[in-house]
């Protein structure tokens, strides 16, 4: 990616949260460090070590990756994993994608949905900024509506991130989404907070119940600390699975320690009661540190469906 471009579409990404960039002293620099000289808090941590430049995204995050000092010459250097292997051919489009994935985090002007018309997206949101083996989120921009949407790469499920509501609004109408979110749908649901496994978690009933209290404790009964454990070890293979379906030459030790790693990052962060299944929402804030896990149970503690938005 050319300098110009990657330098046009940061300062399309930062303008929505009002942080300015001044573009004219930026050229000099390499892509990594024009965003780590802006000192963005949270976004990445960044060290500069004897065989190149060291960074991960985020405090939460464990994977630290590396660009080489010999292409230090390179304004979009290659990405490499800390011990050296190749990750990614262009490290210009990662750190947009992380960079837009932080953004819509923090901004107000947001819905994500997961019905809308692709062709009309891609007519409206002409960059699209992808990796083939990144498979966690794509980014989509429209520099004149300062305008971007993130894609996630499991789910498809598309949010779509403006300067103002009634921007947001045109987008929304323009592309035949309509407004979900998962605050939104569940925002009428009653909540109660109860003991599992030693935690308190908050669980939602989705339902008009006489007795809320006998339906949640109906499910209660069923989710025992060991029969939570192997569905989460479960859920973490599937998921381990989806990751790396894509990618050459990953042995059966990866991915177990990729599973292990996974399994013993899952937390519960609430649980929605359904009729006939109910809904639980994971945080891996280690490993998956920009997503939450939605996993759906039937009574059999079997898997129903599971995703990541």
């Amino acid at each position: 990616m050319e300098a110009n471009d990657f330098i046009k579409y940061c300062h399309t990404l930062l303008q929505i949260i009002s942080i300015p960039m001044d573009i004219s002293t930026l050229h000099s620099e390499q892509n990594i460090m024009i965003l780590h000289n802006l000192q963005l808090e949270g976004f990445m941590d960044l060290s500069v070590r004897e065989n190149g430049i060291m960074f991960s995204f985020g405090a939460g995050d464990k994977n630290v990756y590396l660009i080489k000092n010999t292409d230090k010459h390179l304004f979009d250097p290659p990405v490499y994993y800390n011990d050296g292997n190749p990750f990614l051919d262009s490290s210009s489009k990662l750190l947009l994608i992380r960079l837009a994935v932080w953004i819509s985090k923090k901004s107000k002007n947001k819905i994500s949905c997961k019905r809308y018309n692709f062709i009309k997206v891609r007519e409206l949101f002409s960059t699209w900024i992808r990796e083939d083996y990144y498979l966690f989120s794509a980014l989509l921009l429209n520099t004149d509506l300062s305008s971007f949407v993130v894609e996630n790469g499991f789910t498809e499920e598309l949010t779509f991130i403006a300067p103002s509501p009634e921007v947001l609004d045109n987008i929304l109408q323009s592309v035949d989404c309509k407004k979900e979110s998962s605050e939104q749908k569940f925002s009428s649901n009653k909540v109660f907070e109860f003991d599992l496994s030693g935690a308190k978690v908050n669980i939602e009933l989705a339902y008009s119940s006489d007795n809320p209290q006998t339906e949640i404790d109906k499910w209660l009964s069923i989710l025992k600390s060991e029969e939570l454990d192997k569905m989460k070890t479960r859920l973490s293979k599937k998921l381990t699975k989806d990751v790396f379906s894509q990618t050459d030459n990953v042995s059966k030790h990866d991915l177990v320690e990729q599973t292990n790693l996974l399994c013993g990052d899952l937390s519960i962060d609430k649980i929605i009661v359904d009729k006939g299944y109910i809904t639980i929402i994971f945080l891996a804030p280690n490993v998956l540190p920009d997503y939450v896990i939605n996993c759906q149970l039937n009574k059999r503690l079997s898997i129903i469906d599971y995703y990541l938005e």
